[in-house]
């Protein structure tokens, strides 16, 4: 009786937190079946069940080049920005300099604006620069990976310079 007194509190915690997980993936799962339901207005019960929907999405120019779009612009926006944020991490984690505290928060401020605000402000900025130099910058390629990045930065400045921060140092000199 007391093992399974014991046990008790951990398998509450382990029914909250599948609970707490289902609760916050209902929406996910709901969305992801009622995808392949063969009506074209969701109803209960579905007549069915098709691929339909997503042939046709693969079958439309315009899906498929803003799909290609969308996964170019994730590689790059994500290989800059790594590669930015992790050298930005060196420098704050491991160097000493006048300004390292002023510089981290630099960085790291756009987490504390919400991504419409910042993707809005950057739209209107590019709207700006089109208007003083008469050249195309919103909705391009160059424009975009530029915004993305600029999101991407705070993210990696975080998480590698809290693995930096852990990191024993010996183990990175011995790597060298």
């Amino acid at each position: 009786a007391v093992a399974v007194a014991h046990h008790v509190p951990r398998i509450v915690h382990a029914l909250v937190v599948v609970a707490v997980y289902g609760f916050i993936l209902c929406p996910v799962v709901f969305v992801a079946w009622s995808a392949f339901f063969r009506n074209a207005i969701i109803a209960f019960p579905p007549d069915g069940y098709t691929f339909h929907w997503f042939v046709n999405a693969a079958n439309d120019p315009v899906f498929a080049r803003g799909f290609l779009l969308s996964l170019e612009l994730a590689v790059i926006a994500a290989a800059v920005g790594v590669a930015i944020g992790t050298m930005a991490s060196l420098a704050l984690v491991r160097a000493r300099f006048p300004g390292r505290e002023l510089l981290g928060m630099l960085l790291l401020s756009p987490l504390i604006v919400p991504g419409i605000v910042t993707g809005t402000a950057l739209y209107i900025f590019y709207i700006q620069v089109e208007n003083a130099w008469d050249v195309q910058f919103a909705a391009t390629l160059p424009g975009l990976v530029i915004a993305h990045v600029l999101l991407t930065i705070p993210w990696s400045v975080r998480l590698v310079s809290a693995n930096l921060i852990g990191l024993d140092r010996h183990v990175e000199e011995a790597a060298l």
